[in-house]
């Protein structure tokens, strides 16, 4: 038992099993952000680094895990420079479950995500908020917060959200645009909204069906849609999680040819988390999958299907971020880069730009001394290289660097692509 140390429950733990093929090298922890800005064992413990996520719990516990297990950012760089492949970020997902399911996460974000799951309170509570904060104003918000929280100027809910504009309605491609595409002509796409664009920052999905339309597709916005799931899952609340995925699942089965969405974590999600998710019950794997075939995020479809001329210049110089996880899951992180170049800006390569931004979920709240280093490192390699336009395309990210560049002051305007693109294409 001494030599064991967990080991033999690691092996008949399917999720956890390949972890026993680690070879110490650490690069999980030279990449990792967080582990950058905390190091050491209290970033897993013992066994430090993304591994340490996953190995701790079977060799000291999941009280020793709990903490350390709240740091990961979800930004899949250790999986994509481990040597041996070990499948690091679904073996912290499945850890954080596991760990949930013995101790439950602090009260507010158990209240978080009880109200996230019920689309209806949802909508409520989010309308009430928005119209008791309107008068206070994102920025005396922000002094009002904890110390901690003080960094970042907060994102406040809209008192319209897209979806009263959008959900349930058919918008006919434009009359006429620079990037009408013979691909995608005649072609519908269904629109699935992403909650945070719906709701703090509604104008980035009305630049994304500009742009689709423009494009010379038909968007179609199905009702009924809420939210992925992927703040349940990646808090380990799995079973809310297949809950949410199943409505998503039903709500964007409807007659169209691809599925598109502004949000790149929540395509990830619907693209490779889904059916894995949906384990044990064939028929909604069968479902997940064929959605997954058919889901795009917006990058990935101008970039891969639309393959758009080039504009004249705008003499705008912009600096492109993408999301972490279009770096280290689907690849192609310059493909922002090339829609900006064509759509006729001046892109400008910035250091570490495709280190993750620090947002991580639920992260940049619980851990906000860590996801304030991380994205003060951004900014400062933004400063260095004389940019102040800055363009992204996960919401997450876009509120969190927004917030992050106007509570320090600086002249940094952070977009969304969608808005820079639309911009750039939108004839009417």
């Amino acid at each position: 038992m001494l030599l064991d140390n967990g080991r033999t429950a690691m092996w008949q733990d399917r999720d956890a099993r390949d972890a026993l093929r680690c070879i110490r090298c650490a690069a999980c922890a030279d990449v990792c952000p967080p582990y950058q800005v905390v190091g050491g064992h209290a970033f897993g413990y013992i066994y430090s680094g993304a591994i340490g996520l996953v190995t701790t719990r079977f060799h000291h516990g999941d009280s020793a895990a709990a903490g350390p297990l709240s740091l990961c950012v979800s930004c899949h760089a250790c999986a994509s420079v481990c040597p041996v492949e070990i499948p690091l970020p679904r073996q912290i997902l499945a850890a954080r479950a596991a760990v949930a399911r013995g101790q439950p996460p602090s009260w507010p974000k158990r209240v978080a995500l009880a109200l996230w799951a019920h689309p209806r309170l949802f909508d409520a509570v989010a309308r009430l908020a928005a119209l008791a904060l309107a008068p206070v104003g994102p920025r005396r918000l922000r002094a009002l917060l904890p110390p901690s929280q003080r960094w970042r100027t907060p994102s406040l809910p809209a008192r319209r959200p897209a979806r009263d504009r959008l959900l349930g309605q058919s918008f006919a491609p434009a009359r006429r645009a620079p990037w009408m595409s013979a691909a995608l002509r005649g072609k519908t796409v269904a629109l699935f909204l992403q909650c945070l664009a719906d709701r703090l920052a509604p104008a980035v999905v009305r630049d994304t069906v500009r742009v689709l339309r423009a494009c010379g597709l038909r968007v179609l916005v199905p009702p009924r849609q809420h939210c992925c799931g992927l703040p349940h899952l990646d808090s380990g609340d799995r079973e809310r999680a297949r809950r949410l995925a199943r409505a998503t699942i039903a709500a964007l089965e409807v007659e169209a040819d691809l599925v598109v969405t502004a949000g790149t974590s929540c395509a990830i999600a619907i693209a490779h988390d889904y059916e894995a998710l949906m384990e044990g019950d064939p028929a909604w794997q069968a479902r997940a999958a064929r959605l997954a075939a058919r889901t795009f995020d917006f990058v990935e479809l101008l970039d891969r299907v639309v393959d758009p001329p080039a504009l004249p210049s705008r003499g705008r110089r912009v600096a492109w971020r993408p999301f972490c996880q279009r770096v280290n899951v689907l690849g192609r992180p310059d493909a922002g880069a090339r829609l900006l170049e064509r759509a006729g800006y001046e892109v400008v390569e910035v250091p570490e730009s495709d280190v993750c931004c620090g947002f991580g979920g639920a992260v940049s709240i619980e851990h906000p001394e860590v996801s304030h280093r991380i994205v003060l490192r951004a900014l400062d390699n933004l400063k260095a290289s004389g940019v102040t336009d800055l363009a992204t395309e996960n919401p997450g990210c876009l509120l969190h660097l927004q917030g992050a560049a106007d509570a320090a002051g600086t002249p940094i305007k952070v977009h969304h692509l969608a808005t820079l693109l639309a911009d750039a294409l939108w004839i009417g």
